[in-house]
């Protein structure tokens, strides 16, 4: 964060953009008109607001933060006049953090620009009471540092109840031993059992230093410290640091010019996450090179500007607190919580000693999430917390519950980057593994047999690359054919699968038989399921349409022949390979997979044939039954002024309709 040299601060600052969020009065503006219906907080309190005109003149007397404004607030093509007021816009309207500033300008237009800002106090403050905010820790290599890291690991390890002790049952098959100096490294093979700490990092291209099949024949396996990259060197010095002698790195415990021994520990990866000491991820480096431990850039210093601004206390202390752009702090994302592998390896440690560019962070199963400063919550941690609670004994396991937490996993995941496609299995086969611990489960390429229906009902978000990369990773009907995008399950929540819908049979063959939760070489789902009528799918629309297939559902109505008055409404979102089949009727099968009786409302995937009885997915579609008018068909007996019996007879009609549809039994691959 800007230290007092490097946050601005001038007499205007300190005389008129006073911060009093506690005990603060209502706000004492209204603007009522047709556009807008709004209060506003006048800014400072229990003074003459301040107008556009004299934020203005602030500015040309080189008041850095109300130039800032100024160019903020301004910055669109609606003209204001000069005695508009400049407000903040009271926290309970808005949905803002804690410690949060958003001001605007005061008038009828609800297009304004805003200026968001989060708000910090250092801890020696006479304001650090009420403001829980810190500046970040700029040396996170420091002994204070260290001694901090160490509280925590020691706090977890003695007083946690909700987090498991490492278990002395388990050692990787290779780990870094730290000689007693710190100044070298020894690949040791089988090593006795003994803590041991795990790193998570960004290769960030090809690496210098790897461990090679022709290194393991010749026994070269010890480095001096100094000659590794950085980041190994930061981890060493971590170790180090927390007592520990044992450090597992990937590219120097793993022979990565052999690919049956990088399928063995890939593996093994779970066991190797879970049973550690700690992980330290590297969050800060884009790359090897870059390490982790390197003084942090205060707020201010490069892209964003910070401004000293008084604050006054419920009880009355004074003091002083800095404001940042609320971008800088919430929307900037560190290299490796984008990488897919290090989103399995942050889901599976018991213990997280996270180096981020604002902060460093603990974290593990407790509540609290402490840092050595700046306050974030670390992504994911949802899905963490709910997946150790999932696998903590005892394991009393709810499929659906579990599932739940499978499809929020998935779209953690999806979200990530991965270098290497045929590694999207692979990346998540730890988490895959011990879910089945659990659940005693098939695991079929992604998905889970007792699921398979609803792990069938995904979608792409419109906006991604989505056509499916040259090669094979997964069959068509897997999330991992596809490439990570923004990807969403449909909700679920009042679906039971299609009373037509049944599993026959199934074959995943995986690459290695060692690794069965990795990459597959080929596989099928035997189903026999219902069938839509081709007349119920819409065209495929083509590129000029603004209707693009890419995300967006197509939808097309029609009736139904032999019932009661009842309409359909189709909507399909077709997978990228349809592109090509712009303004034509939809060449596929629409296989019925669940059924949403809440909402008289089917749901299933798109087949298409590319050879005699081998088919391949295409799409999703949804179908809704519909009724303009109450129906006069003699066979439903109710009243035409009974919206309530009218509803229930076209749910029936609907119903009747689908178990009426023809069934087709088919492999897709």
């Amino acid at each position: 964060m800007p230290s007092s040299k490097t946050a601005h601060s001038c007499t205007h600052c300190q005389r008129r953009f006073l911060i009093r969020d506690s005990d603060e009065p209502r706000p004492l503006l209204s603007i009522n008109s047709p556009r807008s219906d709004r209060d506003w907080r006048l800014w400072p309190p229990d003074k003459a607001p301040i107008t556009l005109s004299e934020l203005k003149k602030m500015a040309q007397d080189r008041c850095a933060f109300a130039k800032y404004l100024c160019e903020k607030l301004t910055a669109g093509t609606v003209e204001y006049s000069d005695d508009v007021i400049v407000s903040r816009i009271p926290p309970d309207m808005e949905d803002t953090e804690p410690n949060s500033v958003v001001v605007s300008l005061a008038t009828d237009n609800d297009f304004n620009s805003h200026a968001f800002f989060t708000y910090m106090a250092e801890a020696d403050s006479t304001v650090a009471h009420e403001v829980p905010q810190r500046p970040p820790n700029l040396y996170p290599a420091s002994g204070e540092a260290f001694s901090l890291a160490r509280n925590w690991v020691q706090e977890c390890l003695q007083h946690h109840s909700s987090c498991a002790n490492p278990l002395d049952e388990f050692m990787p098959t290779r780990i870094l031993q730290i000689s007693s100096s710190g100044s070298s490294i020894h690949i040791r093979k089988d090593a006795s059992l003994a803590p041991y700490a795990v790193l998570s990092y960004c290769w960030g291209g090809l690496q210098e230093i790897t461990l090679t099949k022709s290194q393991v024949r010749l026994s070269q396996l010890s480095f001096s410290t100094a000659a590794l990259p950085q980041t190994f060197q930061d981890a060493v010095l971590v170790c180090r640091e927390l007592g520990l002698k044992y450090l597992w790195v990937d590219a120097l415990c793993i022979v990565q010019d052999d690919p049956e021994d990088k399928a063995v520990e890939i593996g093994k990866m779970a066991s190797i996450y879970q049973n550690s000491y700690v992980a330290i991820l590297a969050s800060r480096g884009k790359g090897v090179k870059d390490g982790f431990l390197q003084t942090r850039a205060p707020f201010g210093a490069e892209n964003s500007p910070g401004f000293r601004l008084p604050y006054k206390c419920k009880d009355g202390k004074t003091g002083s607190v800095v404001l940042i752009e609320q971008s800088a702090s919430q929307t900037y994302v560190d290299p490796l919580s984008t990488r897919a592998w290090a989103f399995q390896e942050f889901i599976l440690s018991p213990r997280i000693l996270d180096f981020g560019e604002l902060r460093t962070t603990w974290i593990c199963r407790a509540e609290d999430k402490p840092t050595d400063g700046f306050l974030s919550s670390p992504i994911s941690c949802w899905s963490r917390q709910r997946f150790h609670e999932l696998i903590s004994p005892p394991p009393e396991a709810n499929l659906e519950s579990t599932h739940q937490i499978w499809s929020a996993l998935v779209q953690c995941y999806m979200a990530s980057s991965l270098t290497i496609p045929s590694d999207r299995l692979p990346a998540l086969a730890g988490i895959a593994q011990r879910f089945n611990v659990i659940t005693k489960d098939a695991y079929v390429a992604g998905c889970w047999k007792s699921h398979i229906w609803l792990d069938l009902m995904w979608w792409q978000e419109n906006g991604d690359s989505r056509r499916r990369p040259p090669g094979y990773f997964a069959p068509s009907w897997s999330w991992a054919s596809i490439p990570f995008c923004k990807f969403h399950y449909i909700s679920t929540r009042s679906c039971r699968v299609d009373g037509g819908f049944q599993l026959l049979d199934y074959e995943v063959r995986p690459v290695y038989e060692t690794l069965q939760y990795g990459t597959v070489a080929s596989g099928f789902l035997q189903i026999r399921g219902r069938i839509l009528p081709e007349q119920c799918l819409p065209s495929i629309p083509g590129p000029e349409s603004q209707d693009s297939p890419s995300g967006n559902p197509t939808t097309h109505s029609f009736d139904v022949t032999g019932h009661y008055p009842l309409s359909v409404s189709c909507s399909i979102i077709p997978d990228p390979e349809f592109e090509g089949f712009g303004g034509m009727r939809c060449p596929a099968l629409a296989l019925c997979v669940c059924w949403d009786q809440k909402r008289s409302q089917i749901w299933g995937i798109l087949l298409r044939e590319v050879r005699p009885s081998y088919f391949v997915r295409a799409g999703l579609f949804t179908l809704h039954g519909m009724a303009d008018q109450p129906p006069t068909h003699s066979a439903v007996k109710i009243e035409t002024d009974d919206h309530f019996g009218f509803a229930k007879g076209r749910d029936e009609s609907f119903r009747a309709w689908r178990e009426s549809l023809p069934t087709k039994t088919m492999k897709i691959f």
